[in-house]
């Protein structure tokens, strides 16, 4: 390389500062659009989580509206606890 002309050397050096900051440039844009996306992801699971928090005041406010609710609640508990002291006793000692 050292008989080459100053300007063949001038220009390579060009090209590697071009080359560095083209990837800089890149990197940069890489970052900016993922934090695009994670932006537009977080938005979106906001959305759901509002629809979510409606539909539960909707089931709430229905539950609460209908009185048997809570009583086939309390019944369904008892069955429950009574299916689960009889696998209890169903089980073979070690």
């Amino acid at each position: 390389m050292a008989r080459r002309r100053l300007r063949h050397k001038l220009m390579l050096g060009l090209a590697l500062v071009a080359g560095s900051i083209g990837l800089l440039a890149g990197g940069t844009a890489y970052g900016l659009y993922a934090y695009y996306l994670s932006n537009k992801v977080t938005e979106k699971k906001l959305q759901e989580l509002e629809a979510t928090n409606t539909l539960l005041g909707s089931i709430t406010a229905l539950e609460q509206s209908t009185p048997t609710t809570a009583k086939r609640i309390s019944f369904r508990s008892k069955m429950s606890g009574h299916n689960s002291t009889a696998t209890a006793k169903r089980t073979p000692a070690p």
